[in-house]
């Protein structure tokens, strides 16, 4: 697909040095263009599933390092940290830092739904929520917190990349994706073959 061939041309995949994974990784998004007009990025555990016919008991998730998946249900419902893992992942990838700790975590007394949660990244403290939320207010509200989040991060470490977002399957896969402005360029220019998905600048 041409999406492809030019993210390839501007060095979208530069950090997968492992050649049999790089022609995986680009079967795997050709295929889904050709067949569903979707974008789908496999991460390790999908490599070693499919290619491998093994269990991925390694570290880290991410095949390409420009992407991880973005489960906003699950951060939202106190899986904080494990988004925020595979996200550090990508940062150390690029030599930038993404440390936290001392995460806190409180539901109001007598209340379902008031939320106030705070965590300290690179040593500066972040509110990820103080209010109510319901199960998809509060989902999407966590998504998109975590990406201004990474962008401020990637900012104030000096990187031109940004965070975006990509949703697939009918909204069921959401992946972060860091990039260069060219590179979201080419999306745009091609975002016909992945018309069955949609990339979020935000």
């Amino acid at each position: 697909m041409k999406l492809i061939k030019e993210l390839e041309e501007a060095n979208f995949f530069k950090f997968v040095k492992n050649d049999v994974q790089l022609q995986f990784l680009l079967q795997t998004l050709n295929k889904n263009l050709e067949n569903e007009s979707m974008l789908y990025f496999p991460n390790k555990s999908y490599y070693y599933d499919v290619a491998l016919k093994q269990n991925w008991t390694g570290t880290g998730d991410s095949l390409d390092f420009r992407t991880c998946g973005a489960d906003a249900e699950g951060m939202f419902r106190g899986g904080l940290i494990r988004g925020l893992t595979a996200i550090k992942e990508l940062f150390e990838k690029r030599n930038l830092k993404f440390d936290f700790e001392n995460e806190n975590m409180v539901w109001k007394e007598g209340s379902n739904s008031y939320i106030k949660h705070e965590i300290n990244i690179n040593n500066k403290k972040y509110i990820i929520a103080d209010g109510d939320f319901d199960r998809g207010e509060g989902s999407v509200h966590y998504l998109r917190q975590v990406e201004k989040i990474m962008n401020e991060q990637l900012l104030l470490q000096g990187s031109t990349e940004h965070t975006y977002k990509i949703i697939s399957y009918y909204g069921e896969m959401i992946w972060y994706v860091i990039m260069e402005d060219k590179h979201f360029e080419i999306f745009e220019r091609n975002k016909n073959e992945f018309s069955a998905s949609q990339l979020i600048k935000e």
